[in-house]
């Protein structure tokens, strides 16, 4: 009791709370698979005005963080804290189970999120939440993301098999883009070139369906970052520069507009990328605030550029395409300067990095 009144948080029980609650969740689940994010806002909303009422109380606290932290990522593409994320992961299985895929999409989001700073994290997430063997379809395009990061390819053929008939039986075009985008992002890193059929059919489906633009956003994004890994920097930057285009500048995805620079860097390009709010930024991990405050400062001198990154990201890098990046910025810094020895720093700061892990 003495945990609860640091808290503020009180014991009850509200069976009629609870019915109302579970009986938003069947529309909010379609609303989330089919993405009408009015209709997200809908229930959340009702949810929310339902349990503020009891928000003071343990469990109706965490159900209303859970509907605010849903409300907020749809609306605002703002994900959870890392500490909730935390909290969700460890609770979840003490609610109803009709929480738990909405309670695993939450934390899915933001385990995503820190897949460059932290893969491990984003893999033991995705297993621990057997998201591959799932009956819900929207569970199953989530787990998508996984198999490409971590290369399990014979899952993704067979899941992509079924999901695509799925989606186009249902009629849900916004899903099937975001199945496109995923067949396509995984020939790129297969075949080291696009695929035109899929592009083409992204294209048509785009150019005859009311898709939302935060989707459209999404599919350029994944395009691009596959585009880039390739090293196919101008046909990327075509499709950063098309997802800049859709998007409000809030609504950005920070580690695509660092992409979006590396390619401009690699294409002796200005850097010119969206400058995004510091609150919005602060959501991110502190290697993901880094590289965007160092691809977004102007005026800065190549050897304070340098000492930057071996200060303060070099020690941060774990995974592979950020590191290329500094790496890369590191040799236009040194053929600047006419000064290598920070590339041997920098090297040996990833080795570290490497044992350590």
């Amino acid at each position: 009791m003495e945990l609860l009144d640091k808290l503020n948080l009180k014991l009850g029980y509200f069976p009629a709370v609870d019915d109302a609650i579970l009986e938003l969740m069947d529309p909010l689940y379609e609303a989330i698979e089919y993405y009408r994010v009015e209709d997200i806002s809908k229930y959340c909303g009702m949810g929310l005005r339902v349990l503020g009422k009891v928000k003071n109380y343990v469990y109706y606290s965490e159900l209303y963080d859970l509907l605010l932290a849903t409300k907020e990522y749809f609306e605002e593409a703002k994900i959870i804290s890392l500490s909730k994320m935390e909290r969700f992961r460890n609770e979840y299985t003490l609610f109803d189970e009709k929480y738990h895929s909405l309670f695993k999409i939450m934390v899915f989001y933001r385990g995503q999120a820190e897949a460059h700073n932290d893969p491990k994290l984003f893999e033991t997430i995705v297993e621990e939440f057997q998201l591959l063997s799932s009956s819900s379809v929207m569970e199953n395009i989530l787990g998508l993301n996984y198999c490409i990061i971590f290369k399990k390819y014979i899952t993704f053929r067979d899941k992509v098999n079924a999901l695509e008939n799925e989606l186009e039986y249902r009629k849900n075009y916004v899903r099937l883009l975001d199945l496109y985008a995923y067949i396509i992002f995984a020939y790129i890193k297969i075949e080291n070139q696009s695929n035109e059929e899929y592009l083409k059919k992204a294209d048509n489906l785009i150019s005859e369906n009311p898709i939302p633009n935060a989707k459209i956003m999404y599919f350029y994004s994944n395009v691009a970052a596959a585009l880039h890994e390739i090293k196919l920097y101008k046909e990327a930057l075509a499709y950063y520069e098309r997802m800049v285009e859709v998007t409000e500048h809030n609504k950005l995805w920070i580690p695509a507009l660092i992409c979006m620079a590396h390619c401009q860097r690699m294409l002796e390009l200005e850097v010119h990328i969206p400058f995004v709010e510091e609150e919005k930024q602060s959501s991110y991990s502190k290697l993901i605030q880094l590289a965007y405050k160092y691809f977004v400062a102007k005026s800065v001198k190549p050897f304070a550029k340098s000492n930057f990154i071996l200060k303060e990201i070099a020690p941060n890098l774990v995974e592979n395409v950020m590191i290329t990046i500094f790496r890369d910025e590191m040799n236009l810094i040194a053929n600047e300067m006419n000064a290598y020895k920070g590339i041997y720093l920098f090297d040996e700061i990833i080795k570290n990095n490497r044992n350590d892990n």
